[in-house]
């Protein structure tokens, strides 16, 4: 049987889809954010009709009479007009996390106009010649070769551009393999002309960049799924746009993801008179004609600056985000929109004939979701997300780690001293983060702390060590970037940015939002320290990854990776909007990898040998919100990280400067990765010499578990074969998130355990066997177990006995962070919510029966029979650690159920089931 050496350890806090905001763990009633056909961001007004209106309200809302406005703001040029049926949610909503502007610097021009055979390339005119295979300089000659004439399917990839000709009607078709950045194209050919955007799959994707998109004179447009980035785009005149969602033999078209991404940078884009966009059944200046069933969920239109306007008797059917401007839709009777959108402002006209539909896109789900959530009375006092970071061998009297946060904005009031006790110190501080550093003791840590991070910041000390990189990702003192890095500015200027983000304080705490003064750093939020020789290496929410002598909390340095720059000047929010949520992970003593933006952002930095920042390796950008911790190994003497991008894709990113990376494409298997990845190794004899494997399973949204070998005989894989381990159901397939895989080793057997929020599945891999089978599960309502072939499910009906029977998971639980295994017990992590109170818990399992565990001491007395209540709030991983000779695992919550801070939870063991088993911790990279 394999050896393993588990090379991932990730303690990171997922959207709990079981749980509900009520009990004590929430005990105000969250506002319900319901969906809207307008919504609008923080102070922003819906007007109906001009200032001055005196006329009833002409429009016709359907789908939903809400829209999430502050009530006074509803109706803004004409309070009076109450008439429309409408219902203000008193709840704004956060901005969209728009993805960085991709701009062109493409000097290629296209014209299309006449009746499509003649068009303008860069700079000449090129009609049809008469032998009708080419297009040629007046119809004659030169003859350009870089546009097609009738081109095969499997030979569009070769030219920018190809032009198609059905009877009357020519098409031109861009390909994004060839053609995807443009300076201008314009069209204007009439009803015989069609513009066409085939949108090919790439690794790395490559979407569409146009700096000017001019389309009018009843064009139609179509789109495959995928990303556009267009500086500024003009429709008109009757334009059609539709979102093609089949190739001709049936399969997915574009991207696969079913939706067109329409990034408009200029705010001045409008849709012309009698357009239909995106609307079946519509007929360009007819208002009367469109189908009973639409899909705005297929187009998402976002406007990074400036108001976005939808001109009379256009027809719409989309998602519509404007972050920093009005939505203006100049409603005269035969104005259609049906969808939802969110603006700055947002203002219609008021007559009749016009019809505001509310229809669900998905665009807005997540923010619906975050404003409910907001509602709620934010924790008193300080608290924790994420799990400490402490020596794996260790002594009396060394340090734990421990991330804080508040987050009580009410009745704020300074403090002189950050460096608090206990949690009753820290009521209505307003938002402060905080690395506290806490002696280790037999029973957990002192409940006061040696030092806390932030009050070791001063402006002199952040000047001289935060750092970001230039255009060309070189290294630069934070205090020296350039303008271009903060993007396009309003009101503030470069150097007031850079002031208050080195000193928070800075002109009497103007720029503040809702921190503390006293608050050098943003809140840790839910990334984990990680260790790495004399360093402590953390996030905060104030865009940097620290690194603090781990002796003095000393800052020894900070990075801002510059996609994050551009967003300082929202000081406001920023400090909310948990840029850097992600983990860390760490490879040798010189480099640290991590991710931020929920996933969407990775990084590697390179160290010196005195732990001074050396290098950034790269920091790449994608689509994603899995912010797992990056898995890092070595293989064939190159160092690499692996980790998850764009729901379906892993990646395996060389850790060195200009790096090559291979991409292993799951969607064949999964729409989605929910889980982080769990990744191990081992080694097979080769004759005189061993070779390297290394395994990797993840979770997806389908409750399924897949595994594949990576590495295979010494050799890192182009295309690793991904296997089903099996799915978190029981008689039947369940379709629920796994969040967390953990594994462990026990007599030969090896053991996956698959977690969501409501159910945890163990699977067992026998010894001599190559199939993973289903072993024993509990969740919320149900525990049960397989025979020994894994084939015959037995559900238990009596649970008066944890020692007998496999306990169930209650109706009020929620499952809050990954398991820790060790001397072949599980140590589940979750939270009760009751009427009376919100513990943290840890519910515990014998490994390989699921039976209740006789080996655990809890602060040195046994535990008989019942779980483990270690504080308030959510349970998080424990925290394996060997003090002297002990092995002890540090347990953790969101706040101890003293007033104290610290930990005051150990756990050791009399001894392990058969041995001690699964320590992958002390074999972490």
């Amino acid at each position: 049987m394999k050896s393993l050496q588990y090379l991932a350890h990730l303690c990171v806090l997922a959207s709990f889809t079981h749980q509900s905001l009520a009990g004590a763990c929430y005990p105000t009633t969250s506002t319900s954010v319901g969906g809207a056909a307008f919504s609008v961001l923080e102070d922003g007004t819906i007007s109906i009709g001009s200032e001055g209106d005196s006329k009833t309200c002409q429009v016709t809302f359907s789908g939903s009479s809400n829209v999430n406005v502050v009530s006074d703001d509803l109706y803004q040029a004409d309070p009076s007009k109450t008439d429309c049926g409408l219902t203000a949610s008193d709840t704004t909503l956060d901005h969209l996390t728009l993805p960085t502007f991709l701009t062109t610097s493409s000097s290629s021009i296209f014209r299309y106009k006449n009746s499509g055979d003649t068009f303008q390339y860069p700079s000449n005119w090129y009609r049809l010649d008469n032998s009708k295979t080419q297009f040629c300089v007046n119809g004659t000659s030169p003859c350009t070769t870089d546009i097609g004439y009738n081109t095969p399917d499997d030979e569009v990839a070769s030219y920018l551009l190809s032009i198609q000709n059905s009877g009357s009607t020519y098409t031109a078709v861009f390909d994004n393999r060839q053609g995807s950045e443009w300076q201008e194209i314009e069209g204007g050919t009439g009803s015989q002309g069609e513009i066409y955007f085939n949108y090919a799959v790439t690794t790395p994707e490559t979407p569409y960049r146009i700096n000017y998109l001019n389309i009018s004179n009843t064009d139609v447009i179509y789109f495959e799924p995928g990303s556009y980035y267009i500086n500024k785009m003009y429709l008109a005149d009757r334009v059609t746009i539709e979102v093609a969602m089949t190739e001709e033999d049936g399969s997915a078209a574009g991207d696969g993801s079913g939706v067109v991404k329409l990034y408009l940078y200029d705010g001045t884009s409008i849709i012309g008179n009698g357009a239909c966009i995106n609307v079946a059944g519509c007929e360009p200046g007819n208002p009367d004609e469109r189908d009973d069933i639409q899909y705005p969920e297929r187009l998402y239109i976002s406007v990074y600056t400036g108001d976005f306007t939808i001109n009379d008797q256009a027809q719409v059917a989309a998602g519509i985000y404007v972050d920093d401007g009005t939505l203006e839709i100049k409603a005269n009777s035969g104005t259609y929109f049906v969808g939802e959108a969110l603006a700055s402002d947002i203002q219609v006209g008021n007559n009749s004939g016009v019809e505001y539909a509310y229809q669900n896109t998905g665009m807005f789900t997540e923010l619906y979701i975050d404003s409910a959530a907001e509602s709620v009375t934010p924790n008193d006092g300080i608290y924790s997300l994420a799990s400490p970071a402490v020596n794996p061998s260790s002594n009396i009297g060394d340090l734990s780690y421990i991330p804080y946060q508040t987050d009580d904005t009410t009745d704020v009031s300074s403090t002189d001293s950050l460096t608090m006790d206990t949690t009753s110190d820290y009521y209505g501080t307003g938002i402060t983060g905080h690395l506290m550093a806490f002696p280790l003791t037999s029973s957990g840590t002192s409940s006061t702390a040696s030092w806390d991070a932030n009050d070791q910041m001063t402006t002199d000390l952040r000047e001289e060590r935060l750092w970001s990189t230039d255009a060309s990702g070189n290294l630069v003192k934070f205090a020296n970037l350039d303008d271009a890095a903060f993007g396009t500015l309003s009101d503030l200027a470069t150097e007031t940015i850079i002031n208050y983000t080195i000193t928070p304080n800075y002109a009497d705490g103007n720029y503040l939002g809702d921190r503390d003064s006293g608050s050098w750093i943003g809140a840790p939020y839910t990334t984990q320290p990680v260790i790495l020789g004399d360093l402590v290496i953390f996030h905060t929410d104030d865009g940097f990854v620290y690194a603090i002598n781990s002796s003095s909390g000393e800052l020894q340095w900070g990075f801002m990776p510059r996609p994050l720059v551009s967003y300082l000047d929202d000081y406001s929010s920023f400090y909310t909007q948990h840029y850097m949520e992600g983990q860390i992970a760490t490879i040798g003593d010189d480099i640290v990898v991590g991710s931020a933006k929920g996933g969407a952002l990775h990084y590697a930095l390179k160290l010196s040998s005195s732990g001074g920042l050396s290098s950034v390796l790269w920091v790449e950008e994608s689509g994603g919100d899995n912010p797992h911790r990056p898995i890092t190994f070595t293989n064939n003497d190159k160092q690499y990280a692996l980790y998850v991008t764009n729901s379906t894709d892993i990646v395996v990113q060389e850790l060195t400067s200009g790096a090559s990376q291979k991409v292993y494409d799951v969607s064949s298997k999964t729409s989605q990765i929910t889980s982080m990845p769990l990744a191990y190794q081992y080694y097979s004899s080769d004759g005189s010499s061993n070779k390297q494997n290394i395994e990797v399973s993840f979770g997806d949204n389908e409750g399924n578990v897949y595994s594949a070998l990576v590495v295979n005989n010494g050799s890192l894989k182009n295309s690793p074969s991904w296997s089903k381990v099996g799915n978190v159901g029981t008689s039947s397939t369940v379709a629920k998130s796994v969040l967390w895989l953990q594994s462990a080793t026990l007599a030969g057997d090896d053991y996956l355990v698959a977690q969501t929020t409501e159910r945890m599945k163990v699977f067992r891999l026998p010894a001599a066997e190559n199939s993973w089978q289903s072993d024993w599960i509990s969740m919320v309502g149900e525990s049960g177990y397989w025979n020994d072939s894994g084939a015959s499910y037995t559900k238990e009906t009596d649970h008066s006995n944890n020692y007998e029977h496999i306990q169930l998971l209650e109706d009020d639980v929620t499952i809050t962070d990954q398991v820790e295994i060790a001397a072949s017990v599980i140590f589940l992590p979750l939270q009760r919510d009751t009427e009376e109170s919100c513990d943290a818990y840890y519910y515990l399992y014998d490994l390989d029966t699921g039976l209740f565990p006789s080996n655990v001491l809890h602060n040195d007395a046994t535990v008989d029979g019942s779980n483990v209540n270690i504080g308030t709030g959510k349970a998080y991983t424990p925290t394996v650690v060997v003090i002297g000779d002990t092995i002890t695992l540090q347990g953790h919550s969101s706040e101890n159920t003293t007033t104290d801070l610290g930990i005051d939870n150990a756990f050791t063991f009399t001894t392990g089931n058969q041995g001690w088993s699964g320590w992958r911790e002390l074999l972490d990279e």
